[in-house]
């Protein structure tokens, strides 16, 4: 996360993001909503810029 510069709003995203997927595994539409918000967060902050 930090080589990404995440903050700590974005470390808190993420948190929370692992947590909806722990707490429903087998819920494909919080998969595929945590994927998306995943995608958004990793394109704003790439590894290289």
């Amino acid at each position: 996360m930090t080589t990404r510069g995440f903050g700590v709003k974005e470390a808190e995203i993420v948190g929370n993001l692992i947590a909806d997927v722990l707490d429903n595994p087998e819920d494909q539409a919080t998969i595929e909503r945590v994927r998306a918000q995943v995608a958004d967060l990793t394109k704003r902050f790439p590894v290289y810029r």
